[in-house]
C-alpha cells in the first residue's frame, strides 16, 4: 500500500513544487496553472480510490460481527442488480443474463452485488466494444454459482494464480490504461471467502476469461398456503 500511495503523492508534491517556484518567480501562466490543477485532481482522485479500496478490503477481511446481515438471497436477483449497475460502465459491450436454474444462498446481498459489479467492471475493461459479457447463475450439487464470462483477449496461464493478489496487474493484452487500483479482485476474493465460498478463474489467450463464484447452496423450502 505504501508503494502504491507513493506514486500519486510524489506527483502531487512535484506539481506543487513547480507551481510554487513559478509563482515565486512571477512566471506562472494560466495554462501552466490549469495543467497543474488537472494533474493534481487526477492524482488525488487516484489516491482517494486507493484509500477507499483499502478500507473496503479491510472491512471484507474483518471477523464478522454477527449473522444479522445474512439473509436468504436468490443469485438471479443479485445478477439483475449487478447488471443494472454495470450497464452504465459498458462502452459498446453486450451484457446479458443467462440463468441456469434457481440458486439461493445465505449471504449479505449488498456484498454479493459488489462482488458481481467488480467482476463485470473487470470484464468490461478488457472486452472490446461489440464483445459479449454473460452472467449466469445456477446450482451444482451443494454449491450455488455465479459466473461472469467475457469474449476479451484472455489471460496468460502464468498470471492466473496471482489475479486475486493485492495490487497484482498482469502484463498482458488484458491490461490497458484503466486507472484501477489493483484491489478489485482481492476485495471480491475476500468477500466470497468470508461467505464460506470460493472464486476462481479459467482462461486461455484469445479465448476470453471466465470467473466463477461458488457459495454454499441454500435450499428454500416451500411455505404452505
Amino acid at each position: 500500500a505504501s508503494h502504491e500511495l507513493r506514486t500519486p503523492l510524489t506527483a502531487i508534491r512535484g506539481n506543487l513544487d513547480v507551481v510554487t517556484k513559478q509563482s515565486e518567480n512571477d512566471s506562472l501562466s494560466r495554462t501552466d496553472l490549469d495543467e497543474a490543477l488537472v494533474d493534481l485532481r487526477r492524482e488525488s482522485q487516484r489516491m482517494n480510490r486507493l484509500v477507499e479500496d483499502l478500507l473496503t478490503l479491510a472491512r471484507a477481511e474483518a471477523p464478522p460481527e454477527g449473522s444479522s446481515r445474512l439473509t436468504p438471497v436468490q443469485l438471479a436477483d443479485v445478477a439483475e442488480d449487478g447488471l443494472r449497475t454495470a450497464s452504465s460502465l459498458a462502452d459498446g459491450q453486450h451484457l446479458r443474463f443467462e440463468p441456469a436454474g434457481p440458486a439461493a444462498v445465505m449471504a449479505d446481498r449488498d456484498q454479493l452485488v459488489q462482488v458481481l459489479v467488480i467482476l463485470l467492471d473487470n470484464a468490461i475493461r478488457y472486452t472490446p466494444s461489440g464483445g459479449n459479457i454473460v452472467v449466469s447463475t445456477g446450482r451444482t450439487g451443494e454449491w450455488s454459482f455465479m459466473r461472469v464470462a467475457d469474449s476479451g483477449p484472455g489471460i496468460a496461464a502464468e498470471h492466473l494464480p496471482h489475479l486475486f493478489d493485492r495490487f497484482y496487474r498482469a502484463e498482458s493484452s488484458r491490461q490497458r490504461g484503466t486507472g484501477g487500483t489493483g484491489l478489485g479482485l482481492a476485495i471480491a476474493h475476500a468477500i466470497v471467502e468470508a461467505h464460506g465460498g470460493a472464486i476462481d478463474v479459467s482462461s486461455q489467450p484469445g479465448a476470453g476469461a471466465e470467473f466463477t463464484v461458488r457459495l454454499p447452496a441454500l435450499t428454500l423450502s416451500l411455505q404452505p398456503l
